[in-house]
């Protein structure tokens, strides 16, 4: 593995032995992520304080150095890079994660940058990966990768996204069908059953504590199983919606609600679904789509309210589909998904319609193929990704989908891998992890990242 090294970022107040501390701008395992044509010529690099204010900013053309001048060690810093071409187009970019400096052990702060719009794969890679698991971001630093088929599927991965390499696994209390961060995101929700086996339950693991604890069902949900391996929905407050009528195993209409400080409520829907999608839209709530051939096609449930409203569309059998909000105000995107085996439109939906609602198809050509258990991603302004597995080679499929105009970009990843598990992560950047290799059935170790333009 090459690494590309800019010289310092001068900490003031350290011990002699360690005046600098050296900024190490990293391509990973895509080592010519700075050569190859159109090469970058001109590197930025910027200092951020807590508030992602710039407070230092200089500029190196790659390989060169660079001094971001003196910081306090007690200074809370994260540090960002943009690699330009000679016409000056952005080609590469990176984050790091705020630190404050003092704390950073050893004399190297480290930032992976990547070739913008497409997968790259950061330094080291996992140390045991999982097919068809689930994945979470814990203390807005490590993803965790745990459940699915694997060696032990009650184990833990994580990735380290400070010093980009994996960090000390462990074994959860059981094998996760569904992962819940709430609180400052060390503490964790997890849904499945005990890894000896035994009924669905839930435990709280508290990280910074060290301690686990079992999950008490709240009122009007007699198991966790009703919604064990239903996807979750994070609001624009922090609350979590674990949305039993997602999953394919089995149809549920059972939400469990889980409040930032650990609380938990459910919620019923109007009628159980299989498969459905469901996300949050600022301005109407949790908005549940398709899943049924007899229920409203969408339902939404406002914040803080006990009940969800049934809006006026007719039924929507879609499987398998992702439901993402637009960025445009009260739009929804339904991509992806199976209807009566085949492939879905992409189409357009407004969740606040209060009569005779319909959707609108979507060009977009490039899902044509028929594509299920879909995840939906907004990059940036019309701009989205959809994670899903295709419905014939069950290969873990990525699409780019672009609004105005309207196209659909496949997004090949760097190692072709079925059962792949995709997270957002605290660097901006979506990451699909685990999965089996399609070249060779191995397990695919290496995280895979995109970023947007």
């Amino acid at each position: 593995m090459r690494r590309l090294l800019f010289a310092a970022l001068v900490v003031g107040g350290c011990t002699p032995a360690t005046p600098w501390l050296s900024l190490e701008i990293t391509p990973g395992h895509e080592t010519d992520a700075f050569s190859r044509e159109p090469a970058i010529t001109t590197m930025t690099i910027r200092a951020l304080n807590s508030g992602q204010a710039v407070i230092a900013a200089t500029e190196s053309a790659p390989g060169g150095t660079f001094s971001l001048g003196e910081f306090s060690p007690d200074e809370f810093v994260s540090l960002e890079v943009e690699g330009r071409d000679a016409t000056n187009d952005v080609r590469v970019r990176g984050r790091s994660m705020g630190v404050t400096l003092g704390d950073v052990g050893g004399t190297f702060f480290p930032v992976f940058a990547q070739r913008v719009n497409e997968f790259a794969r950061p330094p080291s890679a996992l140390t045991e990966a999982h097919t068809g698991g689930v994945a979470a971001s814990v203390g807005e630093r490590f993803l965790l990768l745990t459940g699915g088929t694997g060696d032990d599927p009650s184990r833990a991965s994580y990735y380290d996204l400070f010093s980009f390499g994996p960090a000390a696994g462990g074994v959860l209390p059981r094998v996760a069908e569904t992962l819940v961060v709430v609180g400052s995101g060390t503490t964790l929700l997890v849904i499945g059953k005990p890894s000896d086996g035994g009924a669905v339950g839930g435990s709280w693991v508290d990280f910074a504590a060290g301690t686990v604890t079992d999950a008490e069902l709240p009122n009007g949900l007699d198991s966790f199983a009703s919604v064990a391996g239903g996807g979750v929905v994070r609001s624009a407050s922090g609350e979590s919606y674990v949305v039993g009528g997602t999953r394919t195993s089995s149809a549920s209409d059972r939400v469990l609600v889980v409040g930032q400080d650990g609380s938990l409520k459910a919620v019923r829907l109007t009628s159980p679904r299989l498969g459905a999608a469901a996300a949050w839209v600022d301005g109407v709530g949790l908005v549940v789509v398709g899943g049924s051939i007899s229920a409203p096609g969408l339902e939404t449930l406002s914040a803080g309210a006990s009940a969800f409203f049934a809006r006026a569309y007719v039924e929507d059998p879609v499987v398998g589909a992702a439901a993402v909000a637009s960025g445009n105000p009260g739009e929804l995107l339904l991509i992806g998904g199976l209807l009566d085996g085949k492939a879905a439109a992409t189409r357009s939906l407004s969740p606040g319609c209060a009569a005779a609602c319909t959707s609108t198809t979507i060009d977009a050509n490039g899902l044509a193929a028929a594509l299920t258990h879909c995840q939906g991603y907004l990059a940036g302004p019309g701009l989205l990704l959809a994670v899903c597995e295709d419905a014939a080679s069950h290969e873990t499929a990525v699409r780019r989908i672009t609004l105005a105009p309207s196209a659909v970009y496949d997004v090949p990843l760097r190692e072709p891998r079925s059962g792949a598990t995709a997270l957002s992560t605290p660097l901006g950047s979506l990451a699909v992890l685990g999965g089996t290799r399609i070249s060779d059935g191995q397990p695919a170790l290496t995280v895979e990242s995109w970023t947007a333009p």
